[in-house]
């Protein structure tokens, strides 16, 4: 009875569940702690789709205790007309509930989840772009493409990502750009920006300039 499994304490649990964890251990209370494999029940641990890394203690005369690491949730991935969710390193997380994930950035094409913490990290230190952007689409697995609202794609450049930002950043808050009657920002080239206007501007420029041709009447003899 003095060496019966009283205490079993789990440490960095988030999104596995508690019944899932002590299957896994594979042991009750009350059991015998000198026949419990902590190895054995590491290697089940591992097996859960959330667990990144699990390290178990055995604390006599009673006590297990479980150090779990979890996978972070870092974005929404869309692919193929699908969409999941992935962690960190860029690996499908399917268990987790996209509804529940609802609020990730939303990354879209082959090879953004390889890219995308890289992506991310940089983001942080500019709020104005990731509050207004509802994509971020990987281009022949070399740059982005940022769709923001109010409908304006965003070219960013393959080379300097980090430039790129700066620029972008430096046209929303001096010039709202956002605002604008654009419908595509292209970055790629770093001497130049390129704006290409709305369809809705083209035409109103269209019936600006022939109005102002009516307006001087016929030519005089």
């Amino acid at each position: 009875a003095h060496f019966a499994v009283k205490d079993i304490v789990v440490e960095g649990r988030a999104q596995t569940s508690r019944q899932a964890i002590f299957a896994a251990l594979g042991i009750d209370g009350g059991a015998p702690i000198l026949g419990f494999d902590p190895r054995a029940a590491e290697a089940r641990l591992m097996q859960l789709p959330w667990v990144a890394s699990a390290t178990v203690e055995r604390r006599l005369p009673d006590g297990i205790v479980v150090h779990l690491i979890e996978r972070v949730p870092l974005a929404r991935w869309q692919h193929d007309n699908q969409t999941v969710v992935i962690d960190a390193d860029g690996q499908p997380l399917p268990q987790a509930s996209l509804a529940r994930f609802a609020d990730l950035p939303l990354v879209v094409g082959s090879g953004a989840p390889e890219a995308s913490a890289g992506l991310l990290q940089a983001l942080k230190d500019y709020p104005a772009i990731t509050k207004m952007m509802t994509a971020a689409v990987r281009v022949s697995g070399r740059r982005w493409d940022f769709h923001m609202e109010p409908g304006v794609v965003v070219r960013m450049p393959a080379g300097d990502l980090l430039e790129g930002l700066e620029r972008l950043a430096t046209l929303i808050a001096k010039q709202g750009i956002l605002s604008h009657a654009v419908t595509v920002i292209d970055l790629r080239l770093p001497d130049r920006m390129i704006f290409e206007p709305s369809a809705a501007a083209v035409a109103a420029a269209k019936a600006t300039a022939k109005a102002g041709k009516a307006n001087k009447g016929p030519a005089r003899p």
